[in-house]
């Protein structure tokens, strides 16, 4: 009977010690360790064969824009370059102190003069993480991405999510732009029978409003 007393306090402390170890040895990561992107950005880059701009909301990057274009009262675009995809996210994650998350991100902007080289690199990678939606909507920019996703918000839309849903079901409704998703540029990308086809994005001037309105 002693003996098997005995037995059963080891076991508890051993069960105990073990139970302690998993918890000291088990990170948690509250939302605030996250920063989550609306938006990725690419253009060629200076001294890098990339610039990836990241759109963030203010309230995921801990309110800090230091170093940063603020695009609106809602986000912030942040850039760098790099050579690959990864090294840009790894080298985003040292620089706001936080881990970038891609399971919110609604569209991916790439610039003509980047897409103009070939950009089925940029898809594949994309396409093969699993963090990515794969019905976020592909742009070709005609201007640079990151002043595209700078400039990206509608005076009806203060959260960039918000606008980016409201011009990806505005396909539906209106019938001026074709819904071209991650999935279906891949897609396009490996049949034999069709060409990978994106919606074409700019920023509309003071000159090319003014001409606009003249001609109404």
């Amino acid at each position: 009977m002693k003996k098997t007393f005995l037995y059963l306090i080891i076991a508890f402390l051993i069960i105990l010690y073990s139970l302690l170890i998993i918890e000291n040895g088990t990170s948690y990561r509250s939302l605030d360790n996250y920063a989550y992107c609306m938006a990725l950005g690419f253009d060629k880059g200076e001294n890098s064969k990339f610039k990836i701009s990241f759109q963030i909301p203010i309230n995921s990057s801990g309110g800090s824009s230091s170093g940063s274009s603020e695009q609106s009262t809602s986000s912030i675009v942040n850039s760098v370059e790099c050579e690959t995809i990864d090294s840009g996210i790894n080298l985003m994650n040292a620089y706001i102190s936080q881990s970038i998350n891609l399971s919110h991100c609604k569209a991916i902007v790439i610039s003509e003069e980047l897409a103009n080289e070939g950009i089925a690199d940029i898809i594949y990678t994309l396409f093969n993480k699993v963090e990515i939606s794969s019905q976020a909507l592909v742009l070709i920019s005609r201007v640079d991405a990151n002043e595209l996703l700078n400039k990206s918000v509608s005076s009806l839309e203060t959260a960039s999510a918000r606008y980016f849903d409201t011009s990806i079901n505005s396909a539906y409704t209106t019938g001026y732009v074709d819904k071209i998703t991650l999935s279906n540029f891949f897609s396009a990308l490996n049949d034999n029978f069709c060409q990978p086809l994106a919606s074409l994005a700019s920023v509309n001037s003071k000159n090319s409003q003014t001409t606009t309105n003249s001609r109404c």
